[in-house]
C-alpha cells in the first residue's frame, strides 16, 4: 500500500493541531500502522509532548523539522505507512508546503467566530491545493457536545463548506486531553472511554476518507 500522508493545519493558533495529530497518530499504531509525526511548527510542542512521557516508548515515533526548505527531503526520507505533519499556526511557507506533500488536510476548528474569520483566509489555499488532488476534512474541536453553538457552527461549516468533509464529532473540550498530553500520552491510554471513543471515530473516519480512492 502506498504511503499516505496527512497534514494537519490551520492558520489560527490554539485550534487544537497538535492534539488532533497526536490522537489520529496513536489511534493509526494502535491500529497496526507503521506511523510517524513530523512536528513542523517550530513551538515543537509534539516534540516536547514526545519527551514529557515517563517510559522510553514513544507513541508514536516523532520527529521534528521545522524548515520548509527540509521538509520535502525529511519525508521523502520516511519508510513508514503512514505519516501525520503537525504544522505551525499562522499562513506561513511551511504551511504551502505541509499541503503540498499531503494527500489528505486535516483543518481543526473551534466553536468560535475568529476561527470561521480564520477559515475565510485560508480557504484560498485549500481551494487551490484541493484542485490539485488534496483532500480536505474540517474537524470541529474543543466544544461542548451539549452546547447550542457547536450544533450551530456544524451548520454554518456545512452551508458555507459543503465541498470539504466535515467531522463535526471531532474532538470534545475534555479535561482527560490536557492531562494526558501533559504526561506524553493521548486519552487512548486513559479510562475515559468517551473520549476514546470520540478518537477512535475521528481516526477511522479520517482512514476512510484517506484510503477512499
Amino acid at each position: 500500500m502506498r504511503q499516505k500522508i496527512v497534514g494537519v493545519t490551520n492558520t489560527k493558533g490554539g485550534s487544537g493541531k497538535s492534539t488532533l495529530a497526536i490522537h489520529v497518530a496513536h489511534a493509526a499504531q494502535e491500529d497496526g500502522k507503521d506511523v510517524c509525526v513530523v512536528d513542523a511548527d517550530a513551538q515543537g510542542t509534539i516534540k516536547d509532548w514526545a519527551n514529557a512521557r515517563s517510559d522510553n516508548r514513544q507513541t508514536p515515533r516523532v520527529i521534528y523539522d521545522d524548515d520548509p526548505l527540509s521538509l520535502h527531503v525529511t519525508i521523502e526520507r520516511l519508510q513508514h505507512e503512514l505519516i501525520i505533519i503537525d504544522s505551525p499556526g499562522g499562513l506561513s511557507e511551511m504551511t504551502g508546503e505541509v499541503l503540498g506533500v499531503s494527500d489528505l488536510g486535516l483543518v481543526p476548528i473551534t466553536p468560535s467566530v475568529l476561527d470561521l474569520w480564520g477559515m475565510s483566509e485560508f480557504e484560498q489555499i485549500l481551494k487551490e491545493r484541493a484542485e490539485r488532488g488534496l483532500k480536505v476534512a474540517l474537524v470541529t474541536t474543543k466544544y461542548n457536545a451539549a452546547s447550542k453553538l457547536a450544533e450551530q457552527m456544524a451548520e454554518h461549516i456545512e452551508e458555507q463548506y459543503p465541498h470539504y468533509e466535515h467531522f463535526a464529532g471531532g474532538l470534545c473540550s475534555r479535561v482527560v486531553y490536557k492531562r494526558q498530553t501533559a504526561r506524553g500520552q493521548t486519552v487512548l491510554e486513559a479510562s475515559d472511554k468517551q473520549a476514546k471513543n470520540e478518537a477512535y471515530v475521528l481516526y477511522h473516519a479520517m482512514t476512510d476518507l484517506l484510503y477512499d480512492e
